[in-house]
Order: structure tokens, then C-alpha cells, then sequence
């Protein structure tokens, strides 16, 4: 048997940079070239050799939030579903909120495509107890109260088409719901065959964008948390070092003390991202160790907050100012200790690299790197 055919016993998996799915989607782009490369990658994953595996982030990064963009948004989900089908990793929420606690490590994995965090979304939704599906309290209450007086009364084509509003499920999906209120096994199992249906939550998007619904919000959301965290500690930092450049200490020993209070602040930016993401879910009882064995998501997520912001006010150089965009980088980077293949710009390939994490991931720059070094790994 050819080298090319082989099939290794465990796959290696590929982590694609959010832009990699925009570039192979483009209409616009180099068709003959997207063709061979998505043809190469649907080869290895086909005689399972690689995985490639999507996360929230692509998710949150291929929806647009402009009308001009809906179509090469289209482009992007199709791609993902065509390169991945529902093989997906753990939201970074859960995973996270996972090593906060003392709570059974789960797998970072799955080929169910839910890629969201279900259950954390739907503790917001039911109440302890008596859970009940609805859209905020008042009218969860309502409902459940209708349907224990008259299934017959209600009217199910309103309060479907009030809950398809507010969440990506199909119509088939909103009847199960409304058919189960108090159930919320029922609701996490609509959402995650809605969700992980991408065309259907595209065409949900496309109708729903502009509008602030329950599902929406939490995407938008977590792109402010991380900017606040970034803008926070770099407020401080450099506070600090304007102290100390008062104090008229020499260079050497200021560089020391800022990286020491670096150090001190990034200490608190996993929990803080936790709680961010996760509605302040992630336990506080005991405080973490991180560790690169223990906690790799927020060994990686610690050190990277330090560069970040290290690099927004470093003394005597130009200061860099914190961007949303950093949010992608850094929750991208968290699958770094799970994957062999990581594709990131050069700018975040750097950032990584500086933090000589200890991984085996290999860190590539373009899609022409990622084909080339796969392709060695397996002998071709």
C-alpha cells in the first residue's frame, strides 16, 4: 500500500484559522487553488487520516453583522459543515468553566456538532426545579400555566413562532419544545440538532441578525467581556508604570516590577473570562493551580493574556491598543494542547510561539504550510 494511502490509527487533528474557511469559500478567490486544496484536506479526513474540527469561535466569526456580508457569511458555514460535518470541540465556556471546578473532565470533543454551550444557555432559561421553556420568566410562567389549563386553547402557531424568534430551531424543533415545557433535555436536544445544522442557522440569522434575541446576545456579549478585560488591565499597567516612572526607578528594575504586576494581573483573567462567558457560573470555592497538565486552557489562556497585554503598554515602545478581535486569537489558541495542526496569522503565530507553551501542535502561518506539513506527517 502507497504511503498516500495509508490511514494512520489516530487522526491527526487540524485546527483551520476562521479565515482559512472565508478564503476557500470566496467566490472571488482562486478556484482552481481553493478547489485542490479543499480536495487534498477532503482526501485525509475522508480515509481518516486528519480531523478537522470546528469551534464556537469559527461560528461566532463566520456570522456577519452586515447585510452586504450575508452571502459570503453563506460561503463560510458551508464550507465549515463541508470540511468538518458535525465534528466540533467543546465550546471554550464549558471547558473552561470544566477546570475551574473539581467537576469530571469531559471530552474536548464531540461529533454531535454542538459546538455551543447548551447547557449553561438553558440554566437561564429553565428555573430550578419546575423548569419550564419560554422566553423570559413572566411568559415561561404563563405558558406553563396555559398548557396545564388547555392544550387545546393555546394557540401552539403563535408561541412557535414567538420561540423561533428568539432561538435558532427549526419549526419541527419548536413544536418538541412546546410539546415538552417543562422538560429541558427536550430543549438542549432541538438545539443542538438545530445548531448543529449550519445552513439552518444561517437562514435563521439571516432573518433574525439585526434583532436582540436570546441566542444572539450571548455571541455579541462575549466579544465586550474579553475587550473590557484587555482594556482594564492595560488601564492599570499603565497606571502603574507612570508610578514608577515618578519614583524615577532605573529601566531594568521598572521592566521587572512590570512584569511581575503583568503577572499579578493575568493571574485573575481565566476566572474573570469564565464568568464573562459563562454568566458567572464558574465556581469560586477554591482558588486554581494553573497548570499546563491540570488546566492547559488556561495555561494557554494565562500566558496569552500577559502578551496581550504586555504588548498593549510596553514601556519605551509604541502601545498597542487592545481590539475585540483579540477575543478570536486568544479562544482560538485555547485548542492549542488538543490539536497537532494549528493555523493562525502571523501576528498570533507569534504571540504563541513567544510562550514556548510546550506542545506538540505544529503552528502554521497559510493553508500552502498546513497542506505541506500534514503531508510530510503522513508520508506523502
Amino acid at each position: 500500500m502507497q504511503a498516500s494511502q495509508l490511514v494512520v490509527s489516530k487522526p491527526l487533528f487540524i485546527y483551520l484559522d476562521s479565515s482559512d474557511f472565508s478564503y476557500l469559500s470566496d467566490p472571488a478567490g482562486d478556484q482552481e487553488k481553493n478547489l485542490a486544496i479543499k480536495n487534498k484536506l477532503k482526501k485525509w479526513v475522508g480515509a481518516g487520516q486528519v480531523e478537522i474540527r470546528y469551534s464556537m469561535t469559527h461560528i461566532m466569526e463566520a456570522l456577519p453583522t452586515q447585510e452586504k456580508a450575508m452571502e459570503l457569511g453563506r460561503h463560510r458555514l458551508s464550507c465549515i459543515q463541508e470540511l468538518c460535518g458535525k465534528k466540533v470541540f467543546l465550546d471554550q465556556i464549558t471547558l473552561i468553566t470544566d477546570e475551574l471546578s473539581s467537576q469530571k473532565k469531559q471530552s474536548v470533543v464531540n461529533d454531535d456538532g454542538c459546538w455551543f454551550p447548551i447547557s449553561a444557555f438553558s440554566d437561564g432559561i429553565f428555573e430550578d426545579g419546575e423548569k419550564a421553556a419560554a422566553f423570559n420568566r413572566k411568559e415561561r410562567r404563563l405558558l406553563a400555566a396555559e398548557l396545564r389549563k388547555s392544550r387545546g386553547e393555546l394557540d401552539f402557531a403563535k408561541e412557535k413562532a414567538k420561540l423561533i424568534r428568539q432561538f435558532p430551531v427549526t419549526r419541527s424543533g419548536a413544536s418538541k419544545i412546546l410539546s415538552n415545557p417543562n422538560n429541558s433535555a427536550a430543549f438542549q436536544s432541538v438545539m443542538v440538532e438545530s445548531l448543529s445544522d449550519l445552513p439552518n442557522l444561517f437562514s435563521w440569522h439571516e432573518q433574525h441578525w439585526q434583532m436582540q434575541t436570546e441566542f444572539s446576545n450571548i455571541l455579541r456579549e462575549s466579544g465586550v467581556g474579553i475587550r473590557d478585560i484587555f482594556i482594564d488591565a492595560s488601564r492599570e499597567l499603565k497606571a502603574y508604570y507612570q508610578e514608577q516612572q515618578v519614583l524615577g526607578e532605573p529601566d531594568k528594575v521598572v521592566d521587572q516590577k512590570i512584569k511581575a504586576f503583568v503577572a499579578n494581573l493575568t493571574s485573575s483573567a481565566p476566572r474573570d473570562l469564565a464568568a464573562t462567558l459563562s454568566d458567572d457560573r464558574a465556581p469560586h470555592s477554591e482558588p486554581v493551580v494553573i497548570g499546563i497538565e491540570t488546566t492547559p486552557m488556561l495555561f494557554v489562556l494565562s500566558k496569552l493574556m500577559m502578551h496581550y497585554v504586555q504588548a498593549s503598554v510596553v514601556p519605551r515602545q509604541q502601545s498597542r491598543v487592545p481590539k475585540t478581535s483579540d477575543l478570536g486569537d486568544v479562544m482560538h489558541a485555547l485548542y492549542l494542547p488538543y490539536v497537532d495542526f494549528f493555523r493562525a496569522d502571523a501576528a498570533t503565530a507569534h504571540a504563541i510561539n513567544s510562550q514556548h507553551f510546550g506542545f506538540d501542535a505544529v503552528v502554521v502561518t497559510s493553508l500552502d504550510q498546513l497542506v505541506y506539513e500534514v503531508g510530510v506527517r503522513l508520508g506523502e
